[in-house]
């Protein structure tokens, strides 16, 4: 009996090592500053209106009936411009949103699309350098969004378009600071109107 008891003693401190092992390895997974730890953002938004000729632009709340806006979405990018969340759409009346599970890190942008009761886009803001905090709620502040007036050119509405076979252009956006290109390689089917 003796020895038996001795082998089970001498296995004691291999089976709290182990236990111990397992306990700081759950631990690191829920550390909230570990990768893939999420946080959400809180916005509002104002949208960027002509005031009278000769004089600045100014932000002002949303007139949804005025400009056309029914929802609005948003869309968070990370630093290398990859979607890593979304949310929406909102009523337009809401004037703010919240978009939960962003990735936590930081250089993040949030870009916001008002659009109108097709889902046509109409006005467009973005604000960029966002801290995302895993756990919390972070604050974006105010996104100030431009009219935003996209027409296809090329092909015609309800056509297939391949490999590039595709134009458009949009409306000058005021205080523009940057333009990004996106290029797609997949076929791109367009809606009938």
């Amino acid at each position: 009996m003796r020895v038996h008891r001795k082998n089970v003693v001498g296995l004691l401190p291999f089976v709290l090592f182990m236990i111990l092992l397992l306990f700081h390895a759950c631990a690191g997974e829920s550390d909230t500053g570990s990768t893939g730890s999420t946080g959400s953002i809180i916005f509002s938004i104002r949208l960027h209106s002509p005031t009278t000729e000769g004089m600045d632009r100014h932000a002002t709340a949303i007139n949804c009936a005025a400009t056309g806006i029914s929802t609005v979405e948003g869309v968070v990018l990370d630093e290398n411009n990859s979607s890593i969340a979304s949310g929406g759409p909102w009523a337009c009346s809401d004037g703010s949103g919240v978009i939960s599970g962003v990735e936590s890190g930081s250089n993040r942008t949030l870009v916001i699309l008002g659009k109108d009761s097709s889902g046509n886009v109409l006005y467009r803001g973005e604000t960029t350098g966002i801290t995302v905090i895993a756990g919390e709620t972070n604050d974006a502040g105010t996104v100030v969004a431009e009219p935003f007036h996209l027409t296809l050119l090329i092909p015609s509405n309800g056509s297939t378009a391949t490999n590039g076979a595709f134009a458009f252009q949009w409306g000058d956006v005021t205080q523009a600071h940057q333009t990004t290109r996106f290029r797609s390689q997949k076929t791109l089917a367009l809606p009938q109107p």
